[in-house]
Order: structure tokens, then C-alpha cells, then sequence
């Protein structure tokens, strides 16, 4: 049986907190009513009331199309175990972690590169998520449905005591981490909001 792809975006949070969103199966499935069902699954059980207010939305505006969004609980273990069983979503928003790589790897989403709206999207979240490829590959996978920004706490005695310039890019920032064995410390209660582009995988000290 041929392979369904996710045609269209994909949820990813990147490090700036991106999230985008993608399509697997491009609506080809027809209701009894005639209309083209687009099913979304998102990972965002707590998001559920704004994507119930997207649907409405969109049906109450589309003659044609049919929009169901789910975002239940162990989202990304229902959807490992329906893409097992070939059951693809049309749209999945999830994060940009190694789930996201995995599944691109796995050869699971369409090349949106054509697609009109890619070109509204800024070129470094489209960068972010080149990032996240395992293997290069040419084309756009991934669309951003949101964006924020976190900020990094440094101890400034600490920079006047060394002599350390404040860094003022991101790459600059990691240089000096790099240079001078510096670990980055967290006093939070969920490890998953200090995924820091680069620094997804290392070690974080509590």
C-alpha cells in the first residue's frame, strides 16, 4: 500500500518556541455529505479551545471542506501508532524535537515548497526548521503557526570578573558558552522549555 504523506505543514517548536503546522493527507477523504474532510490532530491538549474555535470558524465559512481538529491526550503515541498502521492524519501540529526529525527522516511529509504561504513566512524560522533534518534534504516541510521569544538571565558580576563581552547574537552567545565550559542552569519544573536551538540535546544543569 502506497504511502499517504503529510502534504502541508507540520507543528514545530523550534527555539524560539516556533510552531508550525503540517498536512499529511491532504483531504482525500469524502463524507457521506460530500464535503472534503481535513482532519488536524495537534499535541496541544491545553490549546483545545482555540482549535475548536478555528473550527467552527472555518466550517461555518467553507461549503466545500469539512475541518475536524483533535488534540487528545498522548497525542504523539496515537499518532506513532496510526502512521504504523498507515491511518495518516491530514494535518499534524506537534514539536520541534526529534519526533519531528524522526518522521521526516521517515519520509512522511510532502514538500511544500510550492505552496503560496511559504513565502509569507520569515527565512529564519524556515531555517529552524532546516535544523532539525537529520539528513538534508531539499525543499520546506514545515509551516510556523506561532511564535515566541524566551530570554537568557546571566550574572553580570560574573562577566565583569572574567572580562566576558555580553553576547548580542545567538552565535555569539554559544561561542561563549563553548569557550569557557559554561553549562547552562535551569530553575524550572519542565525540562522542555529549555530546549535551546543547538543545545536540545546536552546536559542542563539543575
Amino acid at each position: 500500500m502506497a504511502k499517504r504523506k503529510i502534504c502541508q505543514a507540520m507543528a514545530v517548536v523550534l527555539a524560539l518556541g516556533m510552531c508550525t503546522t503540517g498536512l499529511t493527507g491532504c483531504g482525500n477523504e469524502k463524507r457521506a455529505d460530500g464535503k472534503t474532510e481535513i482532519e488536524v490532530v495537534s499535541y496541544k491538549p491545553e490549546a483545545v479551545k482555540a482549535f475548536e474555535k478555528i473550527e467552527k470558524r472555518f466550517n461555518e465559512t467553507h461549503d466545500d471542506i469539512h475541518l475536524t481538529i483533535s488534540s487528545p491526550n498522548e497525542a504523539m503515541t496515537i499518532l506513532k501508532t496510526r502512521f504504523i498502521r498507515e491511518d495518516y492524519p491530514d494535518i499534524i501540529a506537534i514539536g520541534g524535537d526529534s519526533n519531528y526529525s524522526n518522521f521526516l527522516d521517515a519520509d512522511l511529509f510532502e514538500d511544500i515548497s510550492d505552496l503560496d504561504e511559504v513565502d509569507t513566512v520569515k527565512e529564519a524560522y524556515l531555517d529552524m526548521d532546516k535544523e532539525l533534518e537529520f539528513i538534508p534534504k531539499d525543499g520546506t516541510y514545515a509551516l510556523p503557526y506561532a511564535a515566541n521569544a524566551a530570554g537568557v538571565l546571566y550574572n553580570k558580576d560574573m562577566f565583569a570578573e572574567n572580562g566576558w563581552k555580553v553576547p548580542t547574537t545567538w552565535s555569539e552567545f554559544t561561542a561563549l558558552c563553548d569557550e569557557n565550559g559554561i553549562w547552562l542552569e535551569h530553575r524550572i519544573a519542565e525540562i522542555w522549555s529549555m530546549y535551546v536551538q543547538g543545545y536540545r540535546n546536552k546536559s542542563v544543569r539543575k
